[in-house]
């Protein structure tokens, strides 16, 4: 799949309409809320989506703050397993690095909240737990974990 042509989109108000359909349904079919705030993406989003062929597969959304927060990240059912994941953290953390070395800043720290499920795929992609919390959804009891990641982009 690397050696296919994948390309990490970056989504705001002015082409968000072209790939709305896309981003529901994904978020829909991992079980997360699709609302965006009004002025979503000058005041506190970053969103990006993968694309493959003319398909979006994955998408990203960034609260725009220091250090960085992945809100929301989610993988089409159909591509899931697939390495999907791993390429769609790996373009985007390359997007971040070139972003972060032209403000000279060397070294930022990722955060992100994910359930017991995901927090094996997160920890092989070099995130670590530091906490977390109990959640109710639908009369159950969730796990929920905060991990990060320290990125140094100069020693």
């Amino acid at each position: 799949m690397e050696n296919e042509i994948l390309e990490l989109i970056h989504i705001n108000s002015k082409n968000f309409d072209k790939f709305k359909d896309d981003f529901i349904k994904v978020l829909v079919e991992n079980n997360m809320t699709y609302e965006l705030p009004i002025n979503w993406d000058k005041y506190i989003l970053d969103c990006f989506h993968l694309k493959y062929k003319d398909e979006a597969i994955a998408f990203i959304l960034v609260e725009k703050r220091f250090p960085v927060n992945i809100s929301k990240f989610a993988i089409a059912n159909e591509w899931q397993q697939k390495g999907i994941g791993k390429i769609a953290l790996k373009l985007w953390e390359e997007h971040y690095n070139m972003l972060f070395l032209k403000l000279n800043v060397f070294n930022y720290m990722i955060h992100l909240e994910c359930d017991e499920k995901t927090c094996g795929f997160y920890e092989k992609q070099g995130y670590k737990k530091y906490g977390g919390y109990k959640k109710e959804k639908d009369g159950k009891i969730l796990d929920r974990i905060f991990m990060n990641k320290q990125i140094f982009l100069k020693d």
